[in-house]
């Protein structure tokens, strides 16, 4: 089977990717971004956790690689065509991972990611505002590569130390690094036709200024001004319009809870927050005494957390989460629970994991807690 290319970039739509040579700052900008933007994370060698596991010699034999070879003095005696050879071809299997992982996880939220899918691949599959490069010199990615306390890097470092001919061995691996690092390589990413940006030999941090250039690029607003969070009530100015976004949103948990509004079935201090922008309702959550769970030990919930596609990223799932807060807050609750399916975004909120609860439909879900 073979989907194609408009059905992968319609999935793909969440995701921004950074690619580029070693030694350009690509993890270090990613870690900055997804704090700063609220995005989910996917370091380097993210999809090793499946393709770890499911790869198999007969169809990704560069990923397989380390399961077949003779030992590690081997991989370190490479030659630098066989080598580059090796690291091409492991790009190539390990990006059917990579896009299957990230069509998963960018379901509900943007995704930022380091990766290695090759360039021809990014072109089908991404448009031009959702890719960057970042290149540093060669000599950087060569002379530097040991410095960093890497326990991969620390282990091949013993390996050459205890070859026959240690010098040998390591000049032979940084040949190996300079061929994957060569001008001809950097020539591709420079003629990519995608966002270039340049890392040069400096003692001035220039992190600020690369994280602006990219936020700009990628099309991320932080703190958008023009968002307000509204507590509605029923028959209140948003409420009917509360009630034909919720309807007809892409969430199939939306027509849920345009029925609790049609209904009114919010009762005591229940209440609904909207995200609204330019007079259009972009995003909503609950504040409910119960959610969708046979046992309901926890109470209340922040629930529901919705933010139309054109809006993630901005942090406005962040701004309804502090609203429902304060308002649990000035209800005199000392914690707050919200139950997700997916981690890593509600920690970065200042909520824990504490617990797993089975919902109605037989699903378990993870539950978070934080204290106000």
């Amino acid at each position: 089977m073979k989907i194609e290319n408009n059905i992968l970039k319609e999935y793909l739509k969440n995701v921004y990717f950074i690619t580029g040579t070693a030694y350009a700052g690509k993890s270090t900008i990613v870690d900055l971004l997804a704090k700063r933007f609220g995005l989910i994370k996917c370091g380097e060698n993210y999809n090793s956790r499946i393709s770890d596991k499911v790869a198999v010699s007969e169809f990704q034999p560069n990923l397989c690689y380390f399961d077949t070879m003779k030992d590690w003095q081997e991989f370190i005696s490479r030659t630098p065509d066989e080598y580059d050879q090796w690291v091409t071809e492991v790009g190539k299997e390990a990006a059917e991972f990579e896009i299957v992982e990230l069509i998963r996880i960018s379901n509900v939220q943007k995704v930022i990611v380091d990766t290695n899918i090759p360039l021809n691949i990014l072109r089908e599959v991404a448009d031009y505002n959702h890719v960057a490069v970042m290149l540093a010199p060669q000599s950087m990615s060569v002379d530097m590569f040991f410095e960093r306390e890497d326990p991969d890097k620390i282990y091949i470092k013993e390996q050459i130390e205890n070859s026959a001919n240690p010098r040998k061995a390591m000049l032979n691996y940084k040949n190996c690094l300079a061929k994957v690092n060569s001008q001809e390589h950097y020539d591709e990413f420079v003629k990519s036709g995608f966002f270039t940006l340049y890392r040069t030999y400096t003692d001035i941090d220039t992190t600020e200024e690369v994280l602006e250039k990219l936020a700009k690029h990628f099309e991320f607003i932080e703190n958008d001004s023009n968002v307000e969070i509204v507590r509605i009530q029923h028959n209140d100015k948003y409420w009917n319009s509360a009630i034909d976004f919720a309807e007809n949103c892409s969430w199939v948990a939306g027509k849920h809870m345009a029925g609790m509004l049609k209904e009114n079935r919010f009762t005591d201090w229940e209440s609904f927050f909207i995200a609204v922008k330019n007079n259009h309702i972009i995003g909503y959550c609950s504040f409910l005494k119960e959610d969708y769970y046979p046992e309901n030990r926890y109470s209340p919930w922040i629930s529901g957390v919705f933010v139309t596609e054109n809006e993630r990223g901005k942090r406005v799932s962040h701004k309804m989460i502090e609203a429902a807060v304060n308002y649990a807050k000035e209800n005199e609750f000392s914690k707050v629970y919200i139950p997700s399916d997916m981690k890593g975004f509600y920690e970065k909120c200042g909520f824990v994991q504490i617990d797993k609860l089975k919902n109605y439909g037989g699903d378990e879900d993870n539950i978070f807690m934080r204290e106000i």
